[in-house]
This record gives C-alpha cells, structure tokens and sequence, in this order.
C-alpha cells in the first residue's frame, strides 16, 4: 500500500501559491511558471538514514 506523503513534507512551510508539483512521469518536480527540475541528486552519506534528494532546476 502506498500513500501520499504529507503536504510538510513535500512541500514545506510555503504558502500555497509558491508550491511546486510533482510529474510523475517525469520523476521531477516543476513549479508553477512550468519549469522542470533538470536534475535530481542525493545529499548525505550513504550509509545514514538522514539522506535527502535534492531537485535542481536551472
């Protein structure tokens, strides 16, 4: 079972107008002037569980 993560957590303490969307197809998040996340890497070391992925729109 899958669930959506909770809206803290994906979106962060931003206003309601400033949140980006997640494409599913793409795996990418893209924010509201349609602008796609060109790439996505991970911060933090590798064997912690305190890893994060970082979404870079350039």
């Amino acid at each position: 079972m899958v669930s959506k993560l909770h809206p803290i957590i994906t979106q962060g303490p931003r206003k309601q107008e400033d949140e980006f969307e997640f494409n599913k197809d793409a795996g990418m998040y893209v924010c509201k002037a349609g602008h796609m996340a060109t790439r996505k890497a991970r911060t933090g070391k590798k064997n912690k569980k305190k890893q994060s992925e970082l979404y870079i729109l350039l």
